[in-house]
């Protein structure tokens, strides 16, 4: 059976943001002018060139962060299969289009680090550029949410409980944006199924639409949510029966990044 990775369409909109930003970056790097690097960067034995054809970018998908948040900015090489991430320390300067709510200062190990302001509005998205030392440009977006209106954002798995292992759903990603994929035995890029959730944290429910996948399961419910911290558990609610699995795992979820 032929397997589809995540260049899937609930991915679209941001993969063609990717692709317009490196279109951008590339189409700048032809008439950049090299970045001066500042005195106090020790770039000895620091590969910073552009050693291929392609463009760069910061990050592939946008970065979930919450007002007060620090971010370092890196750049990787846009090469099919086998991205190269440059040293921090190649970035030379970072613009944003919200220069009144960010702040960027390069730390003493030469890394810039992007800090959004405690006033940072919610539900808005930063776009971020990176120069880098030898005059290309590198692109990426930060969505700014607030996490005690989004308490599900990040990525989780289950475990514990006593459930036959391919029962177990290992990631289950939910972004600020309202999407969700989620997969039973991760794999590079790979996922089982993705769409849409609504949250409704005072009731405690959950919903889950799937729009499209690789496996979407036919047993997919909504219902109860409870959700304490870095936990929650499900309650009638179901994300589906795995392919290969026996039944439905009920063990907790625990928040393994945000």
């Amino acid at each position: 059976m032929m397997r589809a990775y995540r260049n899937h369409s609930m991915a679209l909109g941001w993969t063609s943001v990717l692709l317009a930003s490196a279109s951008l970056a590339g189409c700048a790097s032809a008439n950049a002018v090299k970045a001066d690097v500042p005195p106090e960067i020790d770039l000895t034995g620091v590969d910073c060139k552009a050693d291929h054809d392609g463009s760069f970018y910061v990050w592939q998908r946008p970065q979930n962060a919450q007002p007060g948040d620090t971010i370092p900015i890196t750049a990787t090489a846009f090469i099919p299969y086998a991205p190269r991430q440059l040293d921090p320390r190649c970035v030379a300067s970072v613009t944003t289009n919200a220069p009144d709510i960010v702040s960027v200062v390069r730390d003493d190990e030469g890394v810039q680090r992007l800090t959004l302001a405690e006033n940072a509005p919610v539900d808005f998205v930063i776009d971020v550029t990176a120069t880098l030392h030898h005059g290309t440009t590198a692109a990426g977006q930060i969505y700014v949410y607030d996490r005690s209106m989004k308490p599900l954002v990040g990525t989780w798995k289950q475990e514990g409980g006593n459930c036959n292992p391919d029962d177990r759903i290992l990631e289950a990603k939910f972004e600020p944006d309202g999407r969700i994929e989620i997969t039973w035995r991760p794999f590079e890029t790979y996922v089982d199924y993705w769409g849409t959730y609504e949250l409704n944290a005072d009731a405690g429910t959950i919903s889950i639409e799937a729009t499209g996948g690789n496996y979407i399961p036919d047993d997919i419910v909504a219902g109860k949510i409870t959700i304490d911290g870095d936990s929650f558990i499900l309650d009638g609610a179901s994300f589906g029966t795995s392919e290969r699995g026996g039944g439905v795992c009920s063990a907790a979820f625990t928040r393994i990044s945000d």
